[in-house]
């Protein structure tokens, strides 16, 4: 089996980003690919249509998680999870929190709003982003709370958990959300925190 791993979907993507911020800390050669074409989708029959997929050899996965998972039990290197059995569960924990609330409201209700415009002449929807305010300031207020017992949502270090999560705080950081972290001290310093890892200078710019 080859040791390059193919990654389809568009790098903007947050979720294909924490794919390749995983493959950077594990050191994995791969190939990312934007364009689907219709070969491809039939050999990689997601039922689903979302990206990221991963194809190694003639194995394909997809769903975020799985992939991650895929790809830190797959190869040598820094493990992105942690060992005990009550620490791997919350990694877990949060990584069930960061699919089931964080994205789809910090970047479903917010951030593709503004990014994505689909209000009259192609302008923001300004009435829908402030509507998501309160709830994306709830999801905040959760993650900061977290990071006041923990610097990381993985254990002891950064692990898969966390590669979900910083690719939404950096875009909300960076965009029109910045203000929503402007009382978040924590959160601050857990985005500079992560900001300093060679993976993420790379992959988030």
């Amino acid at each position: 089996m080859s040791d390059t791993l193919v990654i389809y979907g568009m790098e903007f993507s947050t979720y294909v980003r924490s794919t390749l911020l995983c493959c950077e800390e594990k050191g994995v050669n791969y190939q990312l690919q934007e364009k689907i074409s219709r070969s491809d989708r039939l050999l990689l029959n997601n039922p689903f249509k979302r990206v990221p997929i991963l194809r190694h050899g003639e194995f394909v996965v997809f769903e975020t998680a799985a992939i991650c998972r895929y790809i830190d039990r797959r190869f040598d290197g820094p493990s992105l999870s942690p060992t005990s059995v009550e620490t791997l569960a919350l990694m877990d924990q949060w990584i069930s929190a960061a699919n089931g609330y964080f994205d789809p409201i910090i970047i479903r209700k917010f951030i593709l709003v503004y990014a994505f415009p689909s209000g009259e002449n192609g302008e923001v929807d300004e009435s829908r982003l402030e509507a998501a305010v309160p709830a994306v300031r709830h999801q905040l207020e959760i993650i900061e709370a977290a990071l006041k017992t923990s610097d990381y949502f993985s254990g002891t270090a950064a692990g898969i958990a966390d590669y979900l999560i910083i690719p939404m705080l950096d875009y909300l950081q960076r965009g029109r959300g910045g203000y929503l972290l402007d009382n978040m001290p924590q959160t601050n310093r857990y985005l500079e925190r992560l900001r300093e890892r060679p993976s993420c200078q790379k992959i988030l710019v």
